[in-house]
């Protein structure tokens, strides 16, 4: 399946594993979590973590091979919203306090109207929450808002997700302020009635962390990031220009035999690193 997007993004290339290696090196700074499907080994049921913190992803539910689609942003996943979903192990990285973004691109075939749809969530079974996006599960003019929950209360915005298109949705906290982001806009600010909280939940991509009561994403899934700080406009606009910006690796300026990272004043030619670097380990 190819799942149609309105602007061409840069083919599948070599990925940089490090700051140093990126082209957009301020994306790293502060990044907890970085899986993105496209980057990793298709048809196979762990999703990697690209953030150097080793918080690998097993994918479990009725996800197989046929679950890894592809797009223009190379391969996705694709979650039926019953029981699929991307579990992450607790760790301290991803208890994240007291500013956090999450920023994840996806495709939702269904709006949350009727049932809640979980996009990203760090939740315990009870309590606390330390982070959830989701789509509400408001019925009529309502349905399906972007909405962030703190383990307290809901926080909903007002503007619903097109649904069979690509969004890139993303919540920043600062203390107890939140912002939600559809596209590179603000469409909700709140103050929290408290500060994120660690807590001993998975990490969940498209499912409530370990709360049991489904909520399950329907859709596709392209790339999904997690900060220990908060990202600014200029930031998530760059995530949304393209989701695997922080995997983009520098271009290198070559006079002679000599190479140089930066600014390519004349005669220098310019070329971009194509050689593949090693993945995250399959061990």
């Amino acid at each position: 399946m190819i799942l149609a997007k309105s602007h061409k993004l840069v083919g599948r290339q070599g990925f940089a594993r490090a700051k140093g290696e990126s082209a957009t090196p301020n994306l790293w700074d502060g990044l907890a979590g970085l899986w993105a499907p496209a980057a990793g080994y298709s048809g196979i049921t762990t999703l990697y973590d690209w953030s150097g913190n080793s918080n690998n992803g097993t994918l479990l539910g009725t996800i197989a091979a046929t679950n890894w689609v592809q797009s223009p942003y190379g391969y996705v996943l694709n979650l039926d919203g019953t029981d699929d979903y991307v579990s992450v192990a607790d760790h301290y990285s991803l208890d994240i306090t007291p500013s956090l973004t999450v920023h994840v691109t996806c495709y939702p075939t269904a709006s949350g109207s009727s049932a809640f749809r979980t996009i990203l969530s760090k939740r315990e079974a009870v309590t606390p929450t330390n982070y959830q996006m989701y789509l509400s599960n408001a019925v009529g003019a309502n349905a399906g808002v972007l909405s962030y929950y703190n383990g307290t209360a809901e926080y909903k915005s007002t503007e619903i997700p097109v649904v069979n298109t690509w969004n890139n949705l993303a919540a920043t906290v600062l203390g107890t302020s939140l912002t939600l982001w559809i596209n590179g806009k603000v469409v909700h600010t709140a103050t929290l009635s408290a500060a994120p909280v660690a807590n001993a939940g998975i990490l969940a991509i498209g499912r409530p962390g370990s709360y049991t009561v489904g909520e399950y994403f329907i859709g596709y899934i392209a790339a999904a990031y997690v900060y220990r700080r908060t990202l600014s406009a200029s930031e998530i606009n760059q995530l949304n220009a393209d989701p695997l910006a922080a995997l983009r690796r520098k271009r290198v300026y070559v006079l002679k035999s000599q190479a140089v990272v930066g600014k390519a004043p004349p005669p220098y030619s310019v070329r971009t690193v194509r050689l593949w670097p090693r993945r995250p380990s399959l061990q």
